[in-house]
């Protein structure tokens, strides 16, 4: 199995801390809102005026493509614009698309509490780290600002001394971040053959 950038303890950035703290998913869905949408219609006013109300927030990196400007509002840095070609940019509006509130509301309890729970916030997952007793490679970009790197370090190293470290390995990749490992520009040289190499370790059943 590989685990790419978000493991059971998730350890995101201020900005993502703050918005989670708001409970904005919360009050989005006592409002009537079930999704969100990262994509950007240029016929819509209602977008051009949320896009003229993105353009005030500051950025890690500077971009004229009004989708990245939601993908940064809604998830956070996901991808470094320096890992990414031309084409894989352009078609950030075909990879990103509706996003679920109820999804987003469960992670800003995650968020909040630094590790794994169900929906109602409840320590479901973590008494039971013995069913995680199977090979797991963990990958995580050294850049990720989304989840930092600390969120798979974390899960590793406690499932290592739980089920013991035959079982799993971890990847950093230097200079990627979060959905780099994927898409980015040099992933095919630079991951992909690790990834390969993890999958081939075990017989296929």
């Amino acid at each position: 199995m590989i685990c790419s950038q978000l493991g059971l303890h998730p350890i995101t950035e201020p900005w993502n801390e703050l918005k989670s703290g708001t409970r904005l998913a919360t009050v989005l869905r006592w409002f009537g809102f079930r999704t969100l949408d990262a994509r950007f219609d240029e016929r819509s006013g209602w977008d051009w005026a949320i896009d003229k109300g993105l353009r005030l927030l500051r950025t890690p990196e500077r971009c004229n493509n009004p989708v990245c400007r939601r993908v940064l509002f809604l998830f956070g840095e996901s991808y470094r614009h320096d890992r990414l070609n031309t084409r894989t940019h352009d078609a950030m509006r075909e990879l990103f698309g509706t996003t679920s509130l109820r999804a987003l509301q469960h992670l800003a309890r995650m968020l909040g509490a630094r590790r794994a729970v169900d929906e109602d916030g409840e320590s479901v997952y973590l008494p039971h780290l013995d069913r995680l007793a199977l090979p797991i490679a963990f990958l995580h970009g050294s850049k990720n600002r989304q989840f930092l790197p600390e969120s798979t370090e974390r899960t590793y190293h406690l499932l290592c001394r739980k089920n013991g470290t035959c079982l799993y390995s971890y990847k950093s990749v230097p200079g990627f971040g979060h959905l780099d490992c994927f898409v980015g520009r040099d992933a095919e040289e630079a991951v992909f053959p690790w990834i390969r190499g993890e999958l081939e370790k075990y017989p296929r059943p």
